[in-house]
């Protein structure tokens, strides 16, 4: 009799307790830490300071520059992309030398905002790519040559330097012509959260001597929405008018933590 008097109520407390194990089973677990990414970084842009600035030597129409730019640009929010673009062209003359193109100047402050003692690095790549075509030397005297000039990016914190590339000059002339793809090897620096400074510079130029021949058009094209076309150019064009979607000098710096 004593056991069937209590065998309900130990049937009870044992379906009670197996119903409240159940519920912690099927309780929510606490999400996990955030793994440290990309994403606890940000760049805030500042002041800024840029100039595109063309330059025309010759008679009206002979000299042309299109197309100058500096574009700077946040793709994510730990990157910032500048390109400079912009195209020149020269077409010769009886007279007087011809000449046409760009120089460009960036000088842009930044702050890497990150969680306090993060272990930051900071890379660094660029590229150069372009079309510079120059025509048949139609004199002894009557040089004509296309070039881009040093692309140069440094970043700096104050007076000391953090990273910094180089992509050397290139020139055509006298019926030479390429086309102009060019990287640097990528920079990686370790950093800390704080304030920098970008400094990027850059130009194009084109010149035809003068000449007792009429010679055919010289240029450098580094802009992707612009290329002259044949009547432009003369009948000649080498490399054709495709154009080339990532034309200019392009330097990307993104932030990461270690």
């Amino acid at each position: 009799m004593r056991g069937s008097t209590h065998s309900p109520f130990v049937a009870l407390a044992a379906a009670l307790f197996a119903l409240a194990a159940w519920g912690q089973d099927k309780a929510p677990k606490p999400a996990p830490a955030p793994t440290p990414t990309a994403a606890n970084v940000r760049i805030a842009l500042g002041r800024a300071e840029s100039a595109a600035t063309p330059h025309r030597r010759g008679h009206v129409g002979a000299a042309q520059t299109t197309s100058g730019d500096i574009l700077v640009t946040q793709p994510a929010p730990n990157t910032i992309v500048v390109t400079m673009v912009g195209s020149a062209l020269a077409k010769g003359h009886l007279s007087h030398e011809t000449s046409a193109g760009w120089t460009f100047e960036l000088d842009q402050e930044f702050e890497v905002i990150a969680p306090a003692k993060a272990k930051l690095v900071l890379s660094m790549e660029a590229q150069v790519v372009g079309l510079l075509r120059s025509t048949s030397c139609c004199h002894p005297h009557g040089v004509t040559v296309a070039e881009c000039h040093d692309a140069l990016a440094s970043v700096s914190c104050g007076a000391e330097s953090i990273a910094a590339l180089d992509i050397p000059h290139r020139a055509v002339s006298c019926g030479k012509n390429q086309v102009v793809s060019a990287r640097a090897a990528p920079c990686r620096s370790p950093i800390v959260a704080g304030c920098y400074a970008l400094h990027q510079t850059f130009g194009i130029n084109v010149t035809v001597q003068k000449s007792p021949f009429v010679c055919k058009a010289v240029a450098a094209e580094f802009a992707p929405d612009r290329h002259f076309d044949r009547a432009q150019l003369g009948v000649y064009d080498a490399l054709g008018g495709s154009p080339l979607k990532e034309n200019g000098f392009r330097v990307t710096i993104k932030v990461v933590r270690e």
